[in-house]
């Protein structure tokens, strides 16, 4: 399965093209789609990139990220757009934090919507200057990938 119209649109919005590195909330280098720099990658310290440079990046990104969220559900049947809310979180918590994620665990069960969107809430922290806290747009942006896992 591979991420759909509906979640790509989301993660574009919520991670907002940047042509040049910045440092993201919880302090990462960042650039392009909320792609982290990682090691070897010190070329984008230096980089403007185009917008389809970035979306190229992005869906080179996204290819661990659907990854993670099939091995994740295996257990459950994701419709698109169950599956595009699912990668737009992994893409932002990360392949680990998602596997062993509270809302993998109750997707998998197929509990109650209620249950499940209370589960995705929670990931609404960022660590700054060294502390947890509850970042708005996360908290946003959680709602929105609910909203999208339950649409039709």
């Amino acid at each position: 399965m591979k991420t759909g119209a509906k979640g790509l649109a989301l993660i574009k919005v919520k991670e907002e093209f940047r042509a040049t590195w910045y440092t993201c909330p919880t302090g990462y280098p960042t650039i392009g789609y909320g792609h982290v720099i990682q090691k070897g990658e010190e070329r984008y310290y230096n980089a403007s990139l185009t917008e389809p440079e970035a979306a190229a990046l992005l869906a080179k990104d996204l290819a661990r990220y659907e990854k993670a969220v099939l091995r994740g559900t295996e257990a459950a049947t994701l419709t698109q757009n169950q599956f595009d809310a699912c990668v737009c979180l992994c893409y932002n918590i990360g392949e680990a934090g998602f596997e062993g994620s509270t809302v993998a665990r109750y997707i998998n069960a197929r509990v109650s919507e209620v249950k499940i969107r209370e589960a995705w809430s929670r990931w609404n922290k960022g660590t700054v200057k060294g502390k947890k806290v509850v970042l708005n747009g996360l908290v946003t942006r959680r709602k929105q990938e609910a909203d999208l896992f339950f649409s039709k």
